[in-house]
């Protein structure tokens, strides 16, 4: 007869809520800790991507004073002013000259 007391079916449900609840914050800590890792990993992909860490490996970014990327050194001519970026600041320079493209594998 104590099975069917409204006293004992509180308990039980009492203790099935409890367990069920302890899943759920188990399942929601598990959940969270899967989105923290795939965002650092997006955040470290977007910083190796980023212009700026790119800069900070030694590279530089060269504009034209109309802010239009130079890409090839056979698209400047000489005597032009031109805008170098670095990691740390800027440069404005003016061409005063052009070497021949370096062909690879050559060992000059």
């Amino acid at each position: 007869m104590e099975r069917y007391s409204p006293v004992w079916r509180l308990r039980t449900e009492r203790q099935r809520l409890d367990h069920l609840l302890g899943r759920g914050r188990q399942a929601a800590k598990h959940l969270i800790s899967l989105h923290r890792a795939d965002w650092r990993t997006v955040q470290e992909r977007l910083n190796a991507l980023s212009p700026l860490a790119v800069l900070s490996r030694g590279y530089a970014i060269v504009q034209r004073p109309d802010g239009k990327l130079v890409t090839q050194a056979a698209l400047v001519q000489e005597g032009e002013n031109l805008s170098v970026r670095f990691a740390d600041g800027k440069l404005a320079v003016r061409v005063t000259g052009r070497e021949e493209p370096i062909e690879e594998g050559r060992n000059d």
